[in-house]
């Protein structure tokens, strides 16, 4: 229903519900043998992330093409300021597209715990050479004053 209703980002939603399709059958067939073991999780995880850039570059489209439309309207019929801010919001949580994002949301902490991924990505894009180590923490309340550098 989402794939027919969203006039953006519909073919990589379309493409991840065949890919998820593929992922759910491989998983039934698979052998349970070590290497294979989270096979499985990883492609469904990425699956999972194709699908949220979809659903997140639709709600980014409904909010550029709305949002000015809002406040020209909103302003003209003195609206209240907070009711105008959030008005392409609030289309966005009204869709399908919401319950797809809360549904992906809960699956990817499913998934990144069945993968034996942890709790967090670390993105840290640079152009530059960079090295440093790693340190393991149990808490984030151990390093929570620290600053790295």
């Amino acid at each position: 229903d989402l794939c027919l209703s969203l006039p953006t980002s519909c073919e990589d939603l379309a493409l991840s519900l065949v890919e998820m399709r593929r992922v759910i059958s491989s998983r039934h067939e698979s052998s349970g043998d070590e290497k294979t073991k989270y096979f499985w999780a990883l492609r469904a995880k990425a699956t999972v992330d194709r699908a949220r850039m979809a659903v997140a570059a639709y709600g980014d489209s409904i909010n550029s093409s709305m949002q000015l439309t809002a406040e020209s309207i909103g302003d003209a019929c003195k609206c209240e300021q907070w009711t105008i801010t959030h008005f392409s919001e609030e289309v966005i949580r009204g869709g399908p597209a919401f319950g797809l994002s809360l549904a992906l949301t809960r699956l990817d902490k499913m998934l990144r715990q069945e993968a034996n991924l942890g709790a967090w990505s670390i993105i840290s894009p640079k152009e530059e050479k960079v090295c440093g180590r790693v340190e393991f923490y149990p808490t984030l309340r151990e390093i929570m004053n620290e600053s790295f550098r």
